[in-house]
């Protein structure tokens, strides 16, 4: 389980949001289909605004 996105990135690393992303994508990779009941929960801090990407 992946708890804490914000200590992933806030790693002294120049690719710590490649990598955050890559651990991401690769937890959710392995949850199952949503028509066989998987489920992939995300948040984000309600404070910062929505990404405009």
């Amino acid at each position: 389980m992946l708890v804490d996105a914000w200590a992933l990135l806030g790693r002294q690393d120049l690719r710590a949001a490649e990598d955050t992303l890559r651990r991401w994508m690769a937890a959710a990779a392995l949850v199952r289909s949503r028509r066989d009941g998987g489920w992939s929960p995300s948040s984000r801090n309600h404070r910062s605004p929505p990404s405009k990407r």
